[in-house]
């Protein structure tokens, strides 16, 4: 009996044990790879800008460096665009400063620039890059916001007067407003443009008015007749606000060499006025490929300003020009008389001409050509009446002249200037009256060029 009771309970735990589910080994599949469908491009929408790149695996190239470039390309040829056409329609130019204003701006547009994906089918490597437009606006917009304000306060405090506080802050105004110009089209902010540029063209507005006020002269009577100095001399020049008469201190000038001919011997100077409106200057000797030359002193606004951004605004700074001959030169005296007899070649004007040069500039003359260092031309022209309106009238003739310096080294002309008009009469001849005219003119060269 105890035998087959063992032997159910055997037959029972078989059969249960052959109805229990068994464990079965399941061997994983390999998951499918999902292809993204930005492999081939994607449109910018509204909140981003968008940038995708390809490189073989085993290339050294980096994709995501790719991809955020393709961005900033995108971005960098709309900004240029922006600014061309903002320099069309205000009168200003970008040209020498865009890639200042671009490397500002990229700047600050890299820091919303990132890699949302990456993708590898086994051969290639692919990355997509996106731009954040909303995060970008939204910090331009607060730094905007903060430089608009401060313009506004800054132009309430600047008064009619030329002074160094009025330049200071038009200086602030100017060198931080010019980084916000040319707002992107592809990142719709072209409506700061319309408060960048008002901002811009009042910095314009107000240098072209200080611009029409300063006055540069000479402390010398003789040199602002005559603007012409030996080599090496000291001279003195005065800075004067026309409107207030009064001398302007602390005015920048740029002292700048014309044509110099490639000749290494002239470095182009920056000075100064001081608190009486003058600054001295002694002008540079003249190389030895050369025996005169023309400088040119002009307000320097970028030295006044501390700003490399005055080439947006095409006003001209006021100029004065200074021409110089070496010490001792010799002289070659070429005059010439149009519609007079040339009997009377040697009359008071030329005389008077010789006479100045010989005891202001130390001249000597010579009647060889290739012997001299500068060739002086006086080129007088005469007119007379065609008729006499009676005999109760005499005849009268009109003079004038230019004097005209030639480098005779370079062939170069290296000072110009126009002699006033004045007027002889004689009532029995037209040639005597063309003496007294010349005469005249003889006067004028002795009192207001070579005095």
């Amino acid at each position: 009996m105890f035998f087959k009771n063992q032997i159910s309970y055997l037959l029972i735990f078989i059969f249960f044990y052959s109805c229990a589910p068994k464990q079965v080994e399941v061997v994983p599949l390999e998951p499918r790879k999902i292809i993204p469908n930005w492999l081939s491009g994607i449109s910018n929408d509204s909140l981003f800008l968008y940038g995708v790149s390809k490189v073989e695996n085993n290339s050294t190239a980096s994709s995501d460096s790719i991809a955020k470039d393709k961005i900033v390309k995108i971005i960098k040829t709309d900004f240029y665009n922006r600014l061309k056409k903002i320099d069309q329609n205000h009168d200003l130019s970008f040209s020498q400063s865009k890639e200042i204003f671009w490397n500002y701006r990229l700047g600050k547009i890299l820091q919303y620039v990132s890699i949302y994906e990456n993708y590898n089918d086994g051969n290639y490597k692919y990355s997509l890059a996106r731009f954040d437009k909303n995060s970008y606006l939204n910090a331009f917009n607060k730094d905007f916001a903060r430089v608009d304000q401060l313009n506004r306060e800054r132009m309430k405090s600047i008064d009619s007067l030329i002074s160094v506080d009025n330049f200071k802050n038009i200086a602030k105004i100017l060198n931080e407003t010019v980084f916000y110009t040319g707002s992107n089209g592809l990142i719709a902010m072209n409506d700061k443009d319309s408060s960048v540029i008002s901002s811009l063209k009042y910095v314009e507005d107000y240098l072209n008015g200080i611009n029409s006020r300063i006055r540069l002269k000479f402390d010398s009577k003789i040199l602002n007749a005559m603007p012409l100095v030996n080599e090496r001399k000291r001279i003195k020049v005065l800075a004067k606000d026309a409107l207030t008469e009064q001398l302007i201190d602390g005015i920048w000038f740029n002292v700048v060499y014309v044509d110099n001919y490639n000749v290494d011997n002239y470095n182009d100077d920056l000075i100064i006025t001081k608190k009486d409106g003058s600054v001295e200057y002694q002008v540079q000797a003249i190389g030895d490929e050369q025996n005169g030359y023309k400088l040119i002193f002009k307000t320097s606004y970028k030295s006044i300003l501390k700003s490399d951004f005055i080439s947006l605004f095409r006003s001209m700074p006021e100029r004065l020009s200074l021409s110089v001959i070496k010490n001792n030169p010799t002289i070659y005296f070429e005059n010439i008389i149009s519609n007079v007899n040339s009997l009377i070649e040697d009359s008071d004007a030329i005389n008077a001409i010789r006479e100045c040069f010989e005891a202001k500039y130390n001249g000597r003359f010579t009647r060889k050509k290739d012997k001299s260092t500068i060739s002086l031309t006086f080129e007088i022209t005469t007119v007379e009446n065609s008729d006499k309106i009676s005999k109760i009238y005499p005849n009268f003739v009109h003079s004038s002249g230019a004097l005209v310096i030639t480098d005779n080294w370079t062939q170069k002309n290296i000072y110009f200037q126009n002699i006033f008009e004045t007027s002889g009469s004689d009532f029995n001849s037209v040639e005597k009256a063309g003496i007294n005219s010349l005469k005249n003119l003889a006067k004028v060269v002795t009192s207001k060029i070579c005095s």
